[in-house]
């Protein structure tokens, strides 16, 4: 799993829709190292999302899980947080289950490293799973 980490590039893109939300565009593709040929595919859409934190439907086989990510307004000045809800419907009520903060920081975006941090809930009664993931070359 490590070598394919070392191999993903990833080009994220931030703007504002036309009613002033701020969204974002994740493209991905690999890079093989120069033993295999240094190939490099095709960047791939991974996502597009907007940033207000309003819950959308994920492509899942489920109908009931949804996501909701925004821009975390307390970062400093030169990094970027991006955060994710991950929900599911309960009853018609939304239950988080899951969260996620990606960290990009300016030397980082270059390719040297993105953190990624979160829980995951089992229940309101048990403590959740937390993990930090880092991304790094």
């Amino acid at each position: 799993m490590l070598q394919v980490t070392r191999m993903c590039q990833i080009h994220v893109f931030l703007d504002l829709n036309e009613h002033g939300v701020p969204y974002l565009v994740s493209h991905m593709r690999l890079r093989m190292p120069q033993w295999i040929g240094s190939i490099k595919t095709p960047w791939v859409l991974i996502e597009t999302a907007n940033l207000d934190g309003s819950p959308t439907q994920m492509p899942t086989a489920e109908n009931d899980k949804y996501v909701g990510y925004y821009l975390d307004q307390g970062s400093p000045p030169d990094e970027l947080h991006i955060s994710a809800r991950f929900y599911e419907r309960v009853g018609g009520e939304y239950r988080c289950y899951h969260t996620r903060t990606t960290v990009m920081q300016p030397d980082h975006i270059h390719g040297r490293s993105i953190k990624v941090y979160g829980e995951v809930f089992k229940s309101a009664t048990e403590a959740p799973y937390e993990f930090v993931h880092s991304l790094n070359k």
